[in-house]
């Protein structure tokens, strides 16, 4: 967790590493030079299915939309932690599709390069899962296939796409965003957009934004 200070003065960003949960003080403080900044419209932190969708669909509205991912690659968990398949897009056993929209053209484009298996005509039986009646209607993707189609339908809506970008923290005022900071290769970005959408899965800009939040089931304990 790092808990930041921008010293608006020298343009530098403050930051207090931090190993618990102990107050932190000034006097720990590494003053880091913003070497890039950047404006947007929508500024989206995270690639992964959610921020994909909400990248694309932002651009494809019109909005000069900017993707900030930590990694060098989108899909998030779905690539990075190669969790899939996607789960059940359809009625129980299968035989009406439920989730469409961007998630069904996405499933389509992959399906077209070979890299996917359209829930519709997905055939999974009890075996393959706790359920008795098993799961129907899971799409099975290629990860590669994921992160190939992910950048081109980026770059189609015209979707600034920003690699190897961590989130650090964001600037309130007046209660909204007014800025994000991330850590890059050669120093710290500073990122102003009119919205700010939190696609990081832990709730990162959110949290650091100082919207309420609860830890675990709030006692603590985590999954």
């Amino acid at each position: 967790m790092l808990n930041v200070a921008l010293k608006r003065a020298k343009r530098v960003l403050l930051v207090f590493p931090m190993l618990s949960f102990a107050p932190v003080h000034a006097a720990d403080a590494v003053s880091l030079p913003v070497v890039r900044e950047l404006s947007c419209d929508v500024l989206v932190v995270g690639g992964g299915p959610a921020g994909l969708a909400a990248a694309v669909c932002s651009a494809r509205h019109g909005a000069k939309t900017l993707l900030a991912e930590r990694n060098g690659y989108l899909g998030g968990m779905a690539t990075a932690g190669l969790v899939g398949p996607f789960m059940t897009a359809t009625t129980p056993k299968g035989g009406t599709q439920l989730i469409r929209g961007f998630f069904d053209e996405f499933v389509r484009r992959m399906e077209a390069k070979g890299g996917a298996i359209h829930p519709l005509k997905a055939k999974i039986g009890s075996f393959s899962s706790y359920r008795a009646g098993g799961h129907y209607g899971m799409t099975t993707f290629d990860p590669e296939t994921f992160k190939s189609v992910a950048e081109q339908t980026c770059r189609e809506a015209g979707v600034e796409l920003c690699y190897h970008l961590l989130f650090v923290k964001a600037d309130v005022a007046e209660g909204r965003i007014s800025s994000a900071y991330f850590a890059a290769k050669g120093g710290i970005w500073k990122v102003v957009a009119k919205d700010y959408v939190d696609c990081t899965g832990d709730g990162d800009v959110a949290f650091s934004a100082g919207v309420p939040t609860v830890y675990g089931d709030g006692q603590g304990d985590v999954q």
